[in-house]
């Protein structure tokens, strides 16, 4: 039950900060393919396929790319307070010592012995 509950919590994780983080690149790539000079349409095609940035002139890639590494900028200056808290959350998580086989037999006897009543 704790490890299934473990994995469920972990991918939930997971999907939310993929998505959280994906949103925020996307939403800083857009505004900084913008002020960058480039035209919406042109903004949204890079965007949309990266291969894009190669058609475009040395200066165009160049400033495509600045904008691509500003974003990516921002997603770590977000993420790195969520860590952070993550971090000291962890260090008051209370230590619980793994269980031993004999533990595992004696909680069996114990529910045999419950069962029978």
């Amino acid at each position: 039950m704790a490890t299934s509950s473990n994995t469920f919590f972990r991918s939930l994780g997971s999907v939310f900060g993929t998505a959280a983080f994906g949103t925020i690149l996307t939403n800083r790539l857009g505004h900084y393919l913008l002020s960058s000079g480039f035209d919406p349409a042109q903004a949204e095609l890079i965007q949309n396929n990266t291969a894009a940035i190669g058609a475009l002139s040395p200066e165009g890639r160049v400033s495509a790319l600045e904008a691509f590494v500003n974003s990516f900028h921002m997603v770590f200056l977000v993420a790195a307070p969520v860590v952070a808290i993550g971090f000291v959350v962890a260090l008051f998580l209370r230590e619980t010592p793994l269980r031993t086989n004999a533990d595992y037999a004696s909680a069996r006897n114990e529910a045999a012995g419950e069962a029978l009543g």
